[in-house]
Order: C-alpha cells, then structure tokens, then sequence
C-alpha cells in the first residue's frame, strides 16, 4: 500500500511509530487529551507575556515603539512564514494573533470592550448617565486614534519588505 511503520526505541521504556504518509509531527506528541490540558495550562503565563511585552513597547523609550507591532500586512507575512515552515508553527501563530486581538480588546480604548467598560464604572461612580454627545466625542477620539495607529504600523510594515 505503499505506508510504512518505523519503529524505535523513544524514550525510556516506550516505542515511538510514525506513519509515513507524508507528514511527520515537528517534535513527540503527547496525547489529544494531555497537549490541550497542557496548552489551557500555558495560557495564563502567555496573557502575562503579551501584557508585559506590551506594556515594555509602550513604555520603554528605544524600544522601536509603533515599529514592533505588524498590522495586516506584517500578519498575513508571518502566516506565510509559519504556514510554510509546519502546521503547528501556524497553528500556533493563528494562536497567538487571537490572544493578541482579545488582550488589544480590552484594553481601556473607547471603541473596544475595555473602553466600554471604563466608560459604564464611570457612569457608576458619578451615578448618572453620560450624555450621548459626550460618550461619542470618547468613541470618535478612539477611533481616530486607532485609525491612526494602524497606518503607521500599515506603513512599518510595507517598509520592512
């Protein structure tokens, strides 16, 4: 049938099989069960990573600012790079870029959820309304400077290329 079996010895007391159907894992697997346990398990270290990583970005001058994040272009590149390279190198990058979206979305930005937030304790605390013409003016300014930073990053990006 034109499939075979290798076998040898793995790790200490157990035998390792890889089908040769043209695909191999890129290192030893674990099981299903273990390496999604093991991958939640990583979550919260990874949230924290991304946070801290962000926050040095913004804060530390030198650092390259603006110029480290990619944008669209950046991304679809990476995900070329990653697709190119194995599965679970874009698997993992499709992981990453969807832990970087929600933790962009909840920082305290007017158009995102986070924003959103802010802006409902700050009704709680004054306990009142804020007027439409107001929670707007936040929203616009949001959104303005979002746009903003999405075409310096946009051009960062063609110009690394």
């Amino acid at each position: 049938s034109g499939v075979a079996l290798d076998q040898g010895a793995g790790q200490i007391g157990k035998v390792t099989a890889a089908w040769r159907i043209g695909y191999q894992a890129p290192f030893p697997g674990k099981n299903p069960v273990a390496a999604i346990a093991g991958g939640i398990k990583d979550v919260p270290a990874d949230i924290k990573d991304n946070v801290t990583n962000i926050w040095q970005i913004l804060t530390t001058p030198g650092s390259g600012g603006v110029s480290n994040f990619s944008g669209p272009v950046g991304i679809a590149h990476a995900t070329s790079d990653a697709a190119n390279t194995g599965f679970m190198y874009w698997l993992g990058l499709v992981g990453l870029v969807s832990l970087s979206l929600g933790i962009i979305n909840i920082l305290p930005i007017p158009p995102f959820d986070g924003g959103r937030l802010v802006m409902v304790l700050g009704e709680a605390v004054a306990r009142r309304r804020m007027r439409g013409q107001i929670e707007m003016a936040f929203i616009a300014a949001g959104v303005l400077a979002i746009v903003t930073l999405a075409v310096f990053i946009t051009i960062n990006d063609i110009k690394g290329f």
